[in-house]
């Protein structure tokens, strides 16, 4: 009667060490998943895929097809980046480099597509420059965007911030409303400035960034 008594004991006992280290394991998974949320080190995909922010560099692409106004929204524009067949191979994730009410730099960064202190290349491994802390280019950059002599939506105003004018944030492809441009040929604040606002329904480019 004794040795059941503590044989059952014992498997009481195996039973428990044995959920407890089942336990402590999910909890230290779920603090690893927190941490590396907290460090912005996932991909922005949601796919699993690390940041390009953890290599020694991210890329940048012009897409080879031209939209109006109406991208659909940032998450739309992202959408093209992510279809477009000037997306370099691999599974990373690119979103746009568009401004509007939901997506900005300044004054305080908002679903803002690039990583701070980051060196971006084209895809032909020609460095365009590296990002300041406030996760924005100076100008002038190293390089253009790609080179040619392109317009692109931007948003964005000589200083980082949103300008007014985003095609009724990118939903609008009408002769009426206006959005801001950029150039695919300048290397200093023209790139994403250029200081030409174009009514919504003329079709230009968009430039992707590497999440």
């Amino acid at each position: 009667m004794a040795k059941e008594v503590k044989k059952q004991i014992f498997l009481l006992r195996l039973f428990f060490l044995s959920f407890m280290t089942f336990f402590l394991n999910s909890c230290n998974e779920d603090i690893d998943i927190a941490q590396n949320e907290a460090s912005g080190q996932t991909g922005g995909s949601g796919s699993g895929s690390s940041s390009c922010s953890t290599s020694d560099h991210c890329k940048i692409f012009v897409t080879n097809s031209t939209y109006s106004g109406n991208l659909g929204g940032t998450a739309g524009a992202d959408t093209k980046c992510q279809t477009d067949v000037n997306k370099p191979a691999g599974s990373s994730t690119y979103k746009a480099l568009i401004s509007s009410s939901t997506r900005s730099a300044k004054p305080v960064a908002s679903d803002w597509v690039l990583y701070a202190s980051t060196e971006y290349r084209r895809p032909d491994g020609t460095v365009i420059g590296t990002t300041q802390a406030d996760r924005t280019f100076s100008s002038p950059m190293t390089n253009s965007w790609n080179g040619s002599g392109v317009t692109i939506w931007s948003g964005i105003s000589l200083a980082w911030a949103t300008n007014p004018q985003t095609c009724s944030n990118w939903t609008d492809g009408s002769g009426v409303a206006y959005g801001t441009t950029g150039r695919g040929d300048y290397s200093d604040h023209q790139a994403w400035d250029y200081g030409a606002s174009y009514f919504c329904n003329y079709n230009h480019y968009i430039v992707c960034v590497e999440q």
